[in-house]
């Protein structure tokens, strides 16, 4: 590998750490203190108030977490789960062929072999019927081709390596 290779391989894992993983970390930490220390804590709280009167939401929510952990405690408790089934939702329901489909229209590798798939498995197998005509392979050979065969077959119909 060059140094130049070396170099834009480390570039590219150094903006995914920072992009992904100590940004979102920093932005999360950041919206909860901001949300706490500002808003919550610095709402005054005037005794004898109903809850029907501006402000006083804030009041209780600060009753209810007197401290900045345990707005944390809850807001990971409750965020967690929640976001977690929003991402879910984002990848199975809404946008993931969009993904999918960007990244094979940007990423010329993939361009060029994804959605060809159906010619080159069809290649695959007249090869393989090919090889099987010429009868030039061992019982065990010959088994493990005829295995490749199935799996080339699986995948034409739509199935998965899986």
């Amino acid at each position: 590998m060059t140094k130049k290779e070396k170099f834009a391989k480390t570039w590219l894992y150094f903006r995914t750490g920072y992009s992904y993983y100590f940004v979102f970390l920093v932005s999360g930490l950041n919206a909860l203190m901001i949300a706490y220390f500002v808003v919550i804590l610095g709402t005054t709280c005037e005794s004898g108030k109903s809850l029907t009167e501006d402000g006083d939401i804030l009041c209780l929510i600060r009753y209810l977490f007197p401290h900045f952990g345990l707005f944390v405690l809850f807001t990971v408790a409750v965020g967690l789960p929640a976001l977690v089934a929003i991402g879910r939702w984002h990848y199975t329901r809404n946008q993931y062929g969009t993904h999918a489909y960007v990244e094979w229209e940007t990423n010329p590798t993939l361009y060029k072999l994804v959605g060809h798939d159906q010619l080159t498995f069809e290649i695959m197998k007249e090869l393989i019927r090919e090889i099987k005509e010429r009868n030039i392979l061992n019982s065990e050979k010959l088994k493990r081709l005829n295995s490749l065969e199935e799996k080339v077959d699986h995948l034409l119909k739509g199935g998965t390596t899986k």
